[in-house]
């Protein structure tokens, strides 16, 4: 029996399921309400665990996998996480066999718009942009998606991976709620290279965790890749057009709600520098190479 896959969300998830079913055979398109791939920031550096590892190993194209690999982060030789108080004191630390992908390759990381653009090789035409999803039908014939500029798309299966504000979700479990975790975070990087004196050997982990008074806490991780992108997809994957990424240290700022000076409409409408001054309002009298 034939089948026809359609999927909403063109994100990290629906773009590696893509590949799982092309691999498979299985016909599949997928919708993306963006009208371009680079159309906003898709985020920064995120952890690649055992289970993240071996999804990619099965569903990508052997070409497309080691890509992946030659642009994760190399991975620093000490604990998977380190932690820290505000005053720099270390607290504890992480197993550092916990999460292994493999036993001859550590836990690592990607740059997120990175992998995006390696996900996004060899779909071709299966991926469609600027199709945003309003809704769907089902019937005996299958599934119709509806999109915001009056077309329809029709299949037997109907993937929601368009993110926590599913527009499939909220048509199929209505019921179902987003529970606010009251924590809210700002999250920034910044080059290596911009760093005085390079980044601290205490700081230079996989993750590193700052737990200051309250809920105040500082994560830190620094992505390194393995390879320059454009050289290694230049050798790896000649048609993938991956965009130059400079070392960086990710930071995030988090912090209960009621701790921020700021509503959220404030917060979500601030620009960058009015984040960057409240990121280190927030941890003012830590610890100098914390804020540093």
């Amino acid at each position: 029996m034939s089948l026809h896959v359609l999927i909403a969300g063109a994100g990290i998830g629906g773009l590696a399921l893509a590949h799982g079913l092309r691999k498979a055979g299985v016909s599949h398109t997928v919708f993306e309400r963006d009208p371009t791939p680079g159309h906003r920031p898709q985020g920064y550096r995120i952890h690649v665990d055992a289970d993240g590892d071996s999804a990619l190993a099965e569903c990508l194209p052997e070409h497309l996998y080691e890509l992946y690999l030659a642009t994760s982060t190399s991975t620093p030789a000490t604990q998977l996480a380190v932690f820290f108080d505000h005053r720099f004191v270390r607290t504890g630390a992480g197993d550092p066999r916990v999460g292994e992908a493999r036993q001859d390759r550590p836990p690592t990381a990607v740059n997120r718009m990175t992998l995006r653009e390696i996900l996004l090789s060899d779909l071709g035409e299966n991926v469609h942009f600027g199709r945003e999803l309003t809704g769907f039908d089902q019937g005996r014939d299958g599934v119709h998606a509806r999109f915001g500029d009056g077309t329809t798309a029709s299949g037997d299966v109907l993937v929601a991976a368009d993110g926590i504000n599913s527009v499939l979700r909220r048509q199929l479990l209505p019921q179902a709620t987003v529970h606010d975790t009251r924590v809210r975070a700002i999250t920034g990087k910044t080059p290596l290279a911009a760093l005085p004196g390079g980044l601290p050997e205490e700081l230079d982990n996989s993750f590193t965790g700052v737990h200051g008074p309250g809920f105040r806490t500082l994560a830190l991780a620094p992505y390194r890749s393995r390879r320059p992108h454009r050289q290694a997809a230049a050798e790896l994957v000649p048609g993938a057009a991956l965009t130059t990424v400079p070392d960086y240290l990710m930071w995030l700022q988090l912090a209960r709600i009621e701790d921020y000076p700021y509503s959220d409409e404030e917060l979500f409408g601030a620009g960058p520098q009015v984040l960057h001054r409240l990121a280190l309002e927030m941890i003012e009298g830590w610890h100098p190479q914390l804020r540093a």
